[in-house]
């Protein structure tokens, strides 16, 4: 009797296993993808969004353009073109909302465009360096830049394009191992906060450029897990991750939201004193899902990426 009956018992319980993993609640919840624009303008690879109250700046770097939509997905100014005169760009690589402004980085011809919020041209200036990231406060562009002339990680310039300060050092974990420094920097509140891509550690300097705090975040949520399996999947012995782990960065007075480099969309909530609070995450199936870059919102998510379209995927925060 025992015999035939716990065969059954055991399936019966694989079956409730299985069956609990496809149902896993979400406390993200889908809302609506944005793929095209009034049936006229189709996103490609729309990298790097920025937001400004009810702006959405959507930038194209193989669609070669930069377009501000509301956020229902009406179309609300165009920024330039493809060209290398005045006003165009070869490659738009981030695109910046700061006031009434609009600044685009074209990484071909290393110059920044600046146009008003109605799309008007308003000028442009070259750059000695290559930009990887850059926000724009109170008239001074702080950027992550390829700069040879010294090895600090953020890089001051004027609204002129001139160099002015640099300050940061790379993070190195011991003398045998050096981390990919790729990084985001977002400033808020006169601190420049500094998040390492490819290794979970956050810094905030004033804008002296004088480190204010340093938080290791290996033991926040799972990431230890992945900085462990980007050292076994890694070619390159000498970098300790070899995989992103953060795709975006967003700060607010609500606290700092992390967004994560995952085949579903995973947002890790932290308060401003970098305690880990929430993990927000999508139960999307088999769905396809490429996370490029996103912009938090008081509850609600924009995720630029490919769903499997690419355009802007909006995802609401469920704190129930």
């Amino acid at each position: 009797m025992y015999k035939k009956t716990l065969p059954l018992i055991l399936l019966l319980l694989l079956l409730i296993f299985c069956n609990t993993n496809e149902t896993k609640p979400s406390n993200l919840d889908f809302e609506r993808s944005i793929v095209d624009v009034q049936d006229t303008i189709f996103f490609k690879y729309n990298n790097y969004i920025d937001m400004q109250d009810s702006i959405i700046l959507v930038n194209d770097i193989l669609g070669e353009q930069v377009n501000a939509i509301s956020k229902s997905g009406d179309l609300l100014s165009k920024f330039g073109g493809s060209g290398r005169g005045p006003g165009e760009y070869v490659s738009p690589y981030i695109s910046v909302l700061e006031g009434e402004k609009v600044y685009v980085y074209d990484g071909n011809l290393s110059k920044i465009l600046v146009f008003n919020l109605n799309g008007k041209f308003i000028d442009e200036f070259l750059l000695k360096d290559s930009l990887y990231e850059f926000d724009i406060y109170e008239g001074k562009i702080y950027s992550f830049s390829f700069r040879k002339e010294d090895d600090k990680l953020i890089k001051i310039y004027n609204l002129n394009g001139d160099f002015i300060k640099s300050f940061g050092s790379p993070l190195a974990l011991d003398a045998e191992k050096n981390v990919n420094n790729l990084i985001k920097i977002t400033v808020f509140k006169d601190k420049v906060y500094v998040l390492f891509l490819y290794y979970p550690v956050l810094k905030i300097f004033n804008l002296n450029g004088d480190l204010i705090n340093s938080y290791n975040l290996l033991n926040d949520f799972d990431y230890l897990k992945r900085v462990n399996q980007s050292e076994v999947t890694n070619k390159t012995p000498n970098i300790t991750s070899h995989q992103f782990i953060f795709k975006s960065m967003s700060v607010s007075d609500g606290g700092i939201f992390l967004g994560i480099y995952d085949q579903n969309p995973v947002f890790d909530f932290y308060d401003l004193n970098m305690n880990p609070i929430k993990r927000y995450e999508a139960n999307i199936g088999k769905k396809e899902f490429i996370h490029y870059h996103s912009v938090v919102v008081d509850s609600t998510v924009y995720v630029s990426g490919a769903f499997p379209e690419s355009g802007i995927h909006v995802f609401k925060l469920n704190n129930k």
